[in-house]
């Protein structure tokens, strides 16, 4: 079950960058595109990364305030 659902995270995640990229290429160009899906996986892969270092549990709580956050920044 667990595998599974590790499989699942990953192709959604893959899936949005993807939908992201495709709808800033239309919107702007190509290149514009590529920049943000990078700069958000690499904001994704620090806070999961940091989260991880500090052996702390990623809940939907933690989502929510996470998103809030960049939300008024």
């Amino acid at each position: 079950m667990g595998h599974q659902l590790e499989r699942q995270a990953l192709l959604a995640t893959l899936y949005s960058l993807l939908g992201m990229l495709v709808y800033l290429w239309f919107r702007f160009q190509l290149i514009y595109g590529v920049a943000a899906v990078v700069a958000v996986f690499h904001d994704t892969l620090i806070t999961v990364g940091f989260f991880a270092l500090l052996n702390k549990e990623i809940s939907l709580t933690v989502i929510a305030a996470i998103s809030r956050w960049w939300a008024i920044q």
